[in-house]
Formats: C-alpha cells, sequence, structure tokens
C-alpha cells in the first residue's frame, strides 16, 4: 500500500532544488468529482538553507506524513494544526484534502513565516473556498497563543522535528498541554521521525514524551529511496497520546 502510495501521492523529482511537488489524490481534492481519475499537485516553494535553517526545504520524513494524509478519509472539513511547519508542505498538503483549517505554526524568523504564507497563497486555488489556512510564529514550550488554545483541533502535526535532542522537552511540553487542554475529543497527535546518522534515536523522543505523561505508539515505518536518489532513508510515523495514568488523574 504505502509503495503504491508513491505514484499517486508522493513527491515529484523536477530536477529544481528551489520547488517539491506532492500530489493530491485522485478523487480527493477540490472539483475531483468532476474529474474522475484526474490528480492535482501542491507545489511548495523552498528557501535558502543558510539563511532560514532547516525549515526552509521539505524533508523526506514530510513527504511520507503527507502520504499518510492522503490514505485517510477523514480530513476533509477538520482542523489541522502543524507544529514546526517550516515551509508549510504538511499543512498545506491538508488543505489540498480539503481541511476546513489549518495553522502553521513554526519558531523560526519572520522571514520563514513569510515563505510558508506565500507557499499558502500559491496553492490557495487548491483550498475549500472558506477554508482558513495561516501561518503563525510560536516556539515550543512558549504559553500557547490564543489562536492555537482556543480551538478544538482535530489534528496535530509535525514532521522531522525530532533531529535535535535540545527540543525534545519543549516540544513534548506543548504537545502534553494541547492534549489535556482539550475538552471534549483529544486531536490525533502525528509525527515522522527520519532515521539519520548521529541523530537522536526515535527512543530518546519518546523517552522524553513518557515524562510528559505521552505515551507513543507507531503508526507505520517504511524504508524507501526518495524520488530521484537510490539511497533508502527510514522514516517512523509515531502518534502519541494521553496516558492512562494522566488522563484519570
Amino acid at each position: 500500500m504505502w509503495f503504491a502510495l508513491v505514484a499517486a501521492v508522493g513527491s515529484v523529482y523536477t530536477g529544481n532544488p528551489s520547488l517539491t511537488h506532492l500530489w493530491l489524490p485522485a478523487g480527493k481534492w477540490r472539483g475531483s468529482q468532476n474529474a474522475p481519475g484526474a490528480t492535482r499537485q501542491v507545489e511548495i516553494h523552498h528557501g535558502k538553507i543558510d539563511h532560514l535553517g532547516t525549515g526552509a526545504l521539505v524533508w523526506f520524513a514530510g513527504k511520507v506524513l503527507c502520504e499518510w494524509l492522503g490514505e485517510r478519509e477523514d480530513v476533509p472539513g477538520k482542523a489541522v494544526l502543524e507544529l514546526g511547519s517550516g515551509t508549510g508542505a504538511v499543512g498545506i498538503f491538508a488543505a489540498g484534502l480539503g481541511a476546513s483549517r489549518v495553522l502553521l505554526t513554526d519558531g523560526g524568523d519572520e522571514a520563514l513565516l513569510e515563505l510558508s504564507r506565500r507557499n499558502i497563497e500559491h496553492n490557495r486555488n487548491l483550498f475549500e473556498p472558506d477554508a482558513c489556512i495561516e501561518s503563525q510564529r510560536f516556539r515550543w514550550g512558549d504559553t500557547l497563543p490564543d489562536v492555537v488554545r482556543n480551538h478544538a483541533w482535530d489534528f496535530i502535526l509535525a514532521s522531522d522535528v525530532t533531529y535535535s535532542r535540545e527540543s525534545h522537552e519543549p516540544l513534548c511540553a506543548t504537545i502534553e498541554e494541547l492534549l489535556l487542554d482539550s475538552a471534549v475529543v483529544a486531536p490525533r497527535v502525528v509525527m515522522s521521525h527520519q532515521k539519520r546518522l548521529g541523530d537522536p534515536s526515535l527512543e530518546d523522543f519518546c523517552a522524553c514524551a513518557e515524562t510528559h505523561s505521552l505515551d507513543a505508539s507507531i503508526v507505520h515505518s517504511i524504508e524507501r529511496p526518495p524520488e530521484g536518489e537510490f539511497d533508502p532513508i527510514a522514516v517512523t510515523l509515531v502518534e502519541l497520546v494521553v496516558s492512562s495514568s494522566a488522563s484519570r488523574s
């Protein structure tokens, strides 16, 4: 199933390092009922990594998370919060699938947020007409802004945000607060972790999550080469929930 998704949802290798194309699956984008079997693509512009940092690019972990979203049937009409959004690729892809409310958040500087806003506008024709898609600065561990706290999110998504051990604590604290603040039904928190030599392991992150009363479970793991490359990359999707002991307290 996941290998078949590469053709339908995966990125397209164009040879242009400043762009990433992500295919919206047939039948799952606005107006697709009038074009059965057709696909459309989200086009994400990159920035310069030496100026904007790692958030300036779309990494393989983000593409795999988009594949997971593209396989689902429950994204249309939902509210999606993306943490560490960078270019905004994952949240914008969710909007292309029909999410009605998407908030991209990143702790980077204004130039990175402006890149995500340009990508929103560049793909706006793919969104539902009344969809609200925005980008706002938010650094993990800071006080939740009202626009984040005062909304009932269905999905909280993050891709390739676990590569720095220093980020684990504030990231887990933020996710814990978001889940414990949920009034009725907790959102699904799904993150993609890309394995790299020398980076903290997924186990390191899960151990930190446990100290914040968060249980981690693997949604799926894959290992394959990205489009246009030969060396396989391992990516794991992890879902976080509040532990049962914390829920009872």
